[in-house]
């Protein structure tokens, strides 16, 4: 049943991924264009979701048969009930701050909403009104995976519109994330930020970090070009 739920949340996911990665690289931006995502990208985040499902079915109680025991020695002694044994067999109620709940569909939904409404926002150009929503969600849905793919959008947003220090703070959140799908993205970014600030040594170290991780980028053409730039301007 696990593994069910998985495979079915996995091809929803996969699906409204793919929208992520239109909605993160489409044309509203003017100036430099990332490359869409490649597929196995947004597999990730599909392999993320389909992960916490199985954890989700997993946690759900299971109703097992009784279990039998030895006839009692001696006859049963009648007596009232204990008023206390239904309680104690009854599972603890889940806190609200309980980290073993799973989100609820409402949340879920309303995270997205958010989502689709900041995403719209930036079609039509309204960046702030976008920013001013895509914060919303982080503040109210922090652990969500829409979330998550918002910083980076927005660090994308804030170095489009010429804050690249904001620009900086939104990818640096991005990419403590650990194995965030938009990862190597997120470098390209950060290493243009640093790019624009004047900031030299931080922008050699970004690139030759992204790099070192991703050999075979489709950035690393550029991020050489940089570097060997860098190291020139190093010799003036």
């Amino acid at each position: 049943m696990a593994l069910v739920a998985a495979v079915v949340l996995t091809g929803a996911t996969a699906a409204a991924a793919s929208g992520w990665s239109d909605q993160l690289w489409g044309g509203a931006f003017s100036g430099w264009q990332a490359p869409p995502a490649p597929t196995s990208t947004w597999a990730a985040v599909a392999e993320q979701a389909a992960a916490r499902a199985v954890v989700a079915v997993d946690r759900a109680p299971e109703a097992g048969p009784p279990e039998a025991g030895p006839p009692e020695a001696s006859a049963p002694e009648a007596g009232p009930p204990e008023p206390d044994e239904p309680a104690s067999q009854a599972e603890p109620p889940i806190k609200p701050n309980d980290s073993t709940r799973q989100p609820s569909k409402a949340t879920v939904g309303k995270a997205m909403a958010l989502f689709d409404q900041a995403a719209t926002a930036r079609a039509r150009g309204d960046y702030d009104q976008a920013l001013t929503l895509y914060r919303e969600l982080q503040r109210r849905f922090p652990g969500s995976a829409e979330a998550r793919t918002s910083r980076a959008i927005v660090a994308r947003l804030l170095l489009d519109t010429g804050d690249a220090e904001a620009a900086l703070a939104d990818y640096g959140e991005y990419l403590a994330d650990g194995g965030a799908p938009l990862t190597e993205e997120a470098m390209v970014g950060q290493a243009r930020a640093y790019q624009r600030l004047g900031r030299t040594d931080e922008e050699r170290a970004a690139w030759q970090a992204l790099l070192s991780r991703f050999p075979k980028s489709m950035h690393g053409a550029h991020a050489r070009a940089r570097l060997q730039a860098l190291a020139g301007a190093g010799q003036e």
